[in-house]
């Protein structure tokens, strides 16, 4: 099966920019066709069903949670059999970004960056969901 590309339109947003590419997926920035939003598309690279199983897991457990320091989940779905989850977009970019850029931070920054992280976590496991 074919990946996405930068500049394709699926299922109803175009893909703007590729923001980031792991192990299991790519996440694109991209705008919603219908609204002008623009959010983040998280898809799998590869089609194993046990993963895919997960992305809608991840999806839903998120779509269970507010809290200001987790991302919302616009939409969920699946296109020319590639699931994806619609995602709000990260405020300032990615945590590995920034550590990418600042290879040392200085503890009182590194506090800044912890507490809301350690919040969300509590979030998440008040709700029963382990991360």
């Amino acid at each position: 099966m074919k990946e996405w590309r930068v500049g394709e339109r699926v299922a109803g947003y175009e893909l703007l920019a590729e923001l980031g590419r792991g192990g299991m997926g790519v996440v694109f920035r991209a705008r919603e066709l219908a609204t002008g939003r623009e959010l983040a598309l998280k898809t799998l690279t590869f089609l194993d069903p046990e993963e895919a199983s997960r992305l809608q897991r991840e999806g839903e457990a998120l779509a269970r949670l507010a809290h200001p320091n987790l991302l919302r989940v616009f939409g969920a779905g699946e296109h020319a059999g590639r699931p994806y989850l619609a995602l709000e977009l990260a405020a300032g970019g990615s945590l590995a970004a920034r550590l990418e850029r600042e290879t040392r931070l200085e503890w009182r920054a590194a506090c800044d960056l912890v507490a809301p992280l350690a919040q969300a976590l509590a979030a998440a496991h008040e709700v029963g969901l382990v991360h």
